[in-house]
């Protein structure tokens, strides 16, 4: 399979999106993506990656797809690793012994190692749907991979506050588990379904559920 592209203009930005496959990588989106996550992953990365400053693991060999977001002058602006059922999933072997016993339906997908870039984290996406920053775009990537596997759900563990402000925002996520990590943060597993969501958008904010669809 190729690199899938797409370039999405929201109102002073232009952001180019590009699908990975490990069958067919972009070794720079691939670098450049590891390179974002160690920013957010660093106390987790393991040797020899943490003295290269790249967050690699063996689950990015499973993943089927990477999906990387650039902006308007070439930086990673955020980027996700996607995980197809049956393949392991990440979330059964990185946490506790609550984790690994969470049933998993499929076919389904899990996102992990979802990072957005410093300079992203707080500006909004667009003027047209105030808050919706680049979560949302970063989810209907995600979301057109969904149709194309012809997948419904998706699985996968953040941070509470990250959940928290999906929700808010009318993404109706499902908490199935909770941990607490070492370092005191609240982490969750949660679980997403895309026919739910276009439900909820479609009567919260019609405008943004056909974005989002479009």
């Amino acid at each position: 399979m190729k690199t899938a592209n797409a370039t999405l203009q929201q109102d002073t930005h232009q952001f180019h999106v590009k699908w990975v496959t490990t069958a067919q990588p972009d070794i720079k989106t691939l670098f450049d993506s590891y390179a974002l996550r160690y920013q957010e992953y660093k106390q987790w990365v393991a040797p020899p990656y943490d003295q290269l400053a790249l967050d690699i693991d063996p689950f990015d060999e499973l993943a089927k797809y990477h999906l990387g977001i650039f902006d308007d002058h070439g930086m990673l602006a955020a980027c996700v690793r996607v995980l197809v059922h049956p393949a392991p999933f990440m979330l059964h072997y990185a946490f506790d012994q609550a984790f690994v016993n969470l049933p998993v339906q499929g076919p389904s997908i899990e996102l992990s190692r979802a990072v957005i870039h410093p300079k992203y984290q707080n500006q909004a996406l667009s003027k047209r749907f105030p808050g919706h920053q680049m979560l949302s775009l970063l989810m209907r990537e995600v979301f057109r991979i969904c149709k194309k596997e012809e997948i419904d759900l998706l699985y996968m563990a953040t941070l509470e506050k990250a959940v928290r402000k999906g929700q808010r925002y009318g993404y109706p996520f499902q908490v199935l588990q909770t941990a607490t990590m070492q370092n005191g943060d609240v982490v969750l597993v949660v679980s997403l379904s895309w026919a739910q969501l276009q439900k909820v958008q479609q009567q919260q904010n019609p405008d943004l559920a056909n974005w989002f669809c479009a």
